[in-house]
């Protein structure tokens, strides 16, 4: 009885977390900036803790799109300052970028664990480590 409920358990679990990743085509290269927007990478690297979630990004209090457990999303946007954050039990802190035409940034989220609960963030990291971290995720919506 006991392998029966382990197993049971062992195939939801793998059940509800086969669905929470992104399926997309693997990150190729980085897309040039038109002259007028700028560009911004978001991405997920693949990670257990937290893989079961779907993160609403939202740019200037605006929903924008979710990503996935190891997804990255292409955004392209005004020129200007924007506040990005993820919507996360209303404790998030934005980060703040004033954006310049033509030019391209990379943010990663990640999950900050507190003592009572976890909160999602976004980091601005440098383009090489985003490179890097970039090539083992799968493409969401642009």
């Amino acid at each position: 009885m006991k392998i029966v409920r382990y197993t049971m358990l062992m195939l939801s679990t793998i059940f509800v977390l086969s669905g929470c990743t992104a399926g997309g085509a693997k990150f190729m290269s980085v897309e040039s900036a038109p002259t007028n927007k700028a560009l911004v990478y978001f991405y997920r690297p693949n990670a257990f803790q937290g893989s079961a979630l779907s993160i609403t990004v939202k740019d200037n209090d605006k929903a924008i799109f979710n990503i996935k457990n190891g997804q990255y999303i292409s955004y392209l946007a005004e020129p200007g300052l924007h506040k990005f954050y993820t919507d996360t039990m209303a404790i998030d802190k934005p980060t703040e970028l004033t954006l310049e035409a033509g030019k391209t940034y990379f943010l990663k989220t990640s999950l900050r664990v507190g003592m009572w609960t976890g909160t999602w963030g976004l980091n601005r990291v440098y383009e090489d480590e985003a490179l890097a971290e970039l090539k083992s995720c799968s493409s969401g919506k642009k």
